[in-house]
């Protein structure tokens, strides 16, 4: 292990030994003291004074986009419940990671001096046993944000003592030795091909007042038709559809495109024999129609039917019949070729992933339909392929490189049944793969079918798909393997479209009723504590979910203390007060698990004693949740007694339903696979909660449609905020937003980030802006939370900026800067107002073009919003005929405008 001329302190708790030295003589300007202490118990006032808190630094590395670091610490304590599993992880890299901190925007470095900096660098745990912490770095400043100064002496390479939670790099410096910066540099993190857990860097910085990012500094003034500057035209996000259908024909055994005979698929594979036991015994061929029929020598027969119809919709059939005696049967494939159209990427559209054309990849059949995208960077050609009728289908998708463009497998049964994945104590979303020869009885048929279609490809990127694929964090992105050892590839998101998938075959619902307003899920003793009522109700809250129970969000209706029989203190008189303000009140629920151990100050389920034969030995959600056997009737007739029981009782209007993460590969008893069962009892629970009263409301949490479901339930929320597009697939629906509390005791700037990227990304209804997260799990809070950390009033700031924000539809949305992005949508009145919203670090000045507002004059009230400051312009009176746009000079970074309009005259 390398040190440079620096001193090294091991410290557990409050001893330090020295392990080993370096004498020099210390000459000015040289870094006093470089330790690298052990924590065994950081709360143990390891408090540093951080300047850095809630500055955003960049980070510059391949692969890794540009953002604020995640922390799990802040001056060195842990947060609660996050103790471990927040921290960012970054990857071994050739080149140096950079993480860069602006610390004085402004400009006025003559008085910034550096006279601490820490790194904390996450320890051991059991998931990974036998990494060290490792890092190997320097230190760097400079004026320009180009041109990097190293920091004398502040060069470290070592591996960190072994730790189970933290060390923590320290280097101190003289008073003078490092001043007159405006930007700090940690360069290169890794070290012998291992990664580095960094939980945290914070600085003692003098002479700056940080962070600067959240003052408000916007100037806003009308500016005449003349005095707009020159620039190149928006590239609006809001873009016609972009479905295109390219009509195909059969060439022979080919399907091609009907304007140029260009082969898009080679179906040769499924016409005649694959395997040298079948034959082909009938064939037929005409413009519309290709079919063949296959026999085997033990009389099994396999029937492939692919038509064309008037839409150029393409239509696989297959079916495999048992003759009049039992036959061994192992699978079956369908194979479709390369043609003159080569396709370069592959989407899975079920799960938005992009994957290169030259590498393999595996798609399972599970808990979402198979609808995979394939598109072409040499021709104009998107090829869809869509199974409607999934449920009780096992198989495959082998999505392949050079030599085919995919395989379809399919397996009448698998090893991984239920009891079988009992017998081998699997993982409850183990899926396993092992076709194994079964029996076929006499006459039985296998069936399935596959749509397909040609899209024209669309030369723009369209709504939502701008939003996604610019997305900088929380990238929709997945790690595939190629088939090689060690090699990865990460992928790019894709955006579902709503006609295409009805033209596939998708059951999409019409549009919803009209929102009630916002959700906001909160405990029965949370939510009736003096002011939030009133807080909800002037906030646009329209359904208040309420966990009533011991068990938080997975629970199965009212209960306290462990008793299903007593409820929380005054639930009736909430839940009735509630409704006086005109919202409605639904009960979370998720019947798939049950609390199996005392857990987090809340009691063991009485039901696991109770009840033991319901639950498989499997446990979730980190082993504390016992899982219910999805094929026993008892705990699912339970449950719909229990909720319905609570509804009648407490007045409930509905509930809000949490999908469990099932396996659909898994084959039960009675031969149907878990996602089958999942969606046959959740449309029979839905119908019950349905027939309890007029308007009674279910509320699910759903992703990606899973072919019909979104008829059974009145809307969805989304908790992925990438998601949010799918409001547009399933025409209000989803996604239903829960209210964000945007203020956390650990760091304010960073809760302001999350609603203010929603905002800024957002591809959907509006309501989404403040995201999904509870009031129960942030807590609500006013003035000070942490020590001196003063923070905006919720009540006169936060509460009237999310009614501003929080009930309309987004209608045009457009970058006027960089990463600055205009957006404007149709309020419930018939108005429009305009968002500016900036996610760039530094001040910017910007042009506000209205895109929606008509000729006339206004006055136009003005709002400038960031994690710290609020501040309402007042009114500014505006002529739209002459004064056609808005000049802000300084837009605060990370901040959201709004800009709304109040007409005057014609």
């Amino acid at each position: 292990m390398k040190i440079l001329n620096a001193i090294i302190c091991i410290v557990a708790i409050s001893a330090c030994t020295l392990v080993g030295t370096k004498a020099f003589a210390e000459p000015q300007h040289k870094v006093s003291k470089l330790s690298i202490e052990k924590l065994i118990d950081v709360q143990g006032g390891m408090v540093s004074t951080d300047s850095l808190n809630d500055v955003f630094p960049t980070i510059n590395v391949k692969n890794l986009p540009e953002g604020r670091l995640p922390s799990c610490l802040v001056d060195g304590k842990f947060l609660p419940g996050n103790v471990t599993g927040n921290s960012l992880v970054l990857p071994h890299t050739q080149g140096p990671i950079n993480i860069t901190f602006d610390i004085a925007p402004d400009g006025h470095t003559q008085d910034t001096q550096l006279n601490e900096l820490k790194i904390w660098i996450q320890g051991l745990n059991d998931n990974w046993q036998g990494h060290l912490p490792n890092f190997v770095g320097h230190l760097g400043t400079s004026l320009d944000g180009k041109s990097f100064t190293k920091i004398p002496e502040s060069d470290v390479e070592l591996i960190a003592p072994k730790v189970r939670n933290y060390n923590c790099i320290t280097w101190r410096f003289p008073q003078g030795m490092v001043k007159g910066f405006r930007y700090l540099r940690v360069v290169s993190l890794g070290h012998q091909n291992k990664t580095v857990r960094l939980a945290e860097i914070d600085g003692d910085i003098s002479g700056v007042v940080i962070p600067k990012s959240t003052r408000i500094m916007t100037r806003i003034q009308p500016i005449e038709a003349s005095a707009i500057k020159q620039q190149p035209p928006k590239e609006s996000q809001t873009i016609p559809s972009p479905m295109k259908v390219h009509f195909v024909k059969f060439v022979g055994p080919k399907l091609a495109l009907a304007h140029n005979n260009k082969t898009i698929l080679d179906l040769t594979s499924l016409i005649y024999p694959d395997d040298p036991q079948w034959k082909q015994t009938q064939q037929s061929l005409s413009q519309d129609k290709l079919s063949s029929l296959l026999t085997r020598q033990d009389g099994l027969t396999k029937q492939v039917t692919v038509t064309i119809d008037g839409e150029s919709r393409v239509t696989v059939e297959c079916e495999i019949k048992a003759p009049d005696h039992p036959v061994e049967y192992e699978q079956t494939s369908l194979n479709f070729n390369y043609a003159a159209v080569k396709y370069d990427g592959v989407v899975d559209g079920s799960s938005a992933v992009y994957y290169d054309g030259n590498a393999s990849h595996v798609l399972e059949i599970g808990d979402y339909s198979p609808y995979v995208i394939f598109k072409s960077k040499t021709d104009d050609v998107e090829l869809q392929f869509y199974m409607p009728a999934w449920y009780n289908v096992m198989g495959r998708i082998s999505v392949m490189g050079k030599d085919a463009l995919s395989s379809w497998q399919f397996f009448v049964k698998t090893r991984n049944t239920w009891d079988e994945l009992e017998d081998k104590k699997l993982g409850f979303s183990s899926r396993v793969w092992n076709p194994v020869n079964e029996q076929l009885q006499a006459g039985q048929a296998f069936k399935y079918k596959i749509n397909i279609a040609a899209f024209a490809i669309n030369p723009k990127r369209t709504l939502g798909q701008i939003d996604i694929e610019d997305y900088p964090h929380l990238p929709p992105l997945k790690h595939v393997d190629t088939g090689e050892e060690g090699q990865r590839l990460s992928g790019q998101s894709t955006v579902l479209h709503r006609d295409k998938m009805l033209f596939m075959g998708y059951d999409l619902p019409e549009p919803a009723k009209e929102k009630l307003g916002h959700s906001v899920l909160t405990h029965v003793v949370v939510g009736s504590q003096p002011g939030m009522i009133d807080r909800y109700k002037r906030g646009g809250v329209g359904v208040v979910v309420i966990t009533g129970s011991d068990y938080d969000d997975v629970s199965h209706g009212i209960s306290w203390r462990g008793d299903y029989d007593q409820s929380p203190p005054n639930t009736k008189a909430f839940v009735d007060e509630l409704h006086q303000n005109g919202m409605k009140v639904v009960h979370w629920v998720s019947p798939r698990g049950f609390l199996n151990k005392k857990w987090n100050g809340r009691p063991k389920d009485p039901m696991i004693d109770l009840h033991p034969d319901w639950f498989l030995p499997h446990a979730h959600w980190g082993g504390n949740y016992q899982t219910v056997d999805s094929y026993k009737t008892e705990p699912n007739e339970w449950v719909i007694n229990k909720i319905t029981g609570d509804m009648k009782q407490y007045g409930l209007n509905g509930v809000a339903y949490d999908s469990f993460p099932q396996s659909g590969t898994i084959v039960g008893p009675n031969g149907q696979t878990l996602v089958s069962r999942e969606l046959s009892w959740g449309k029979y629970f839905y119908q019950k909660i349905h027939q309890t009263s007029d308007g009674a409301l279910v509320i699910g949490n759903r992703a990606i449609p899973r072919y019909d479901e979104y008829h059974d339930i009145d809307s969805a929320v989304v908790e992925n905020s990438l998601w949010m597009f799918l409001n547009e697939v399933t025409k209000g629906h989803a996604a239903y937003g829960r209210a964000y509390t945007a203020y956390l005791q650990w760091g304010q700037l960073y809760n302001w980030w999350l609603p203010l990227s929603f905002m800024h990304h957002n591809f959907c209804d509006y309501d989404m802006a403040l995201g999904w997260t509870p009031d129960i799990w942030l807590h609500w809070r006013n003035s000070q939370i942490a020590g001196e950390r003063k923070y905006k009033d919720m009540d006169k700031y936060v509460v009237p900026l999310w009614h501003l924000m929080g009930k309309g539809t987004r209608i045009y949305a457009a970058s006027i800067g960089h990463r600055v992005r205009q957006i404007e949508a149709r309020m419930p009145d018939g108005s429009v107002v305009i968002l500016v919203t900036s996610v760039n670090p530094l001040p910017m000045n910007v042009q506000v073009v209205p895109q929606n507002i008509e000729p006339g004059e206004y006055d136009m009230k003005v709002t400038v919003d960031t994690c710290k400051s609020h501040k309402n312009y007042g009114l500014i009176r505006t002529d739209t005929r002459k004064t056609p746009g808005i000049e802000m000079d300084m837009l605060p970074p990370y901040s959201i405008t709004v800009l709304r309009f109040n007409k005057l005259s014609n």
